[in-house]
């Protein structure tokens, strides 16, 4: 089971990969590609259902492509 502890860790795991993918320039046919990510993340509790996380990590997705894109969410 996560704890707040492993929730924070989660976080800036996916903010280190977050920045990777924002900084990296992709090419492709001699196109430079710039990509960012929006990250939605969800802790699973006790009397969660599968559907309950999976609907917390949307909500939090796309609060995070509201926000401005390019972030990462706990929700």
């Amino acid at each position: 089971m996560f704890t707040d502890h492993n929730v924070k860790n989660t976080d800036i795991l996916t903010e280190r990969i977050r920045k990777e993918i924002n900084d990296h320039v992709f090419i492709s046919n001699e196109t430079k590609i710039n990509l960012t990510m929006t990250f939605g993340i969800s802790e699973f509790k006790k009397c969660d259902s599968l559907d309950d996380v999976i609907k917390r990590a949307d909500n939090a997705l796309y609060e995070g492509k509201r926000a401005g894109r390019n972030t990462v969410v706990t929700g």
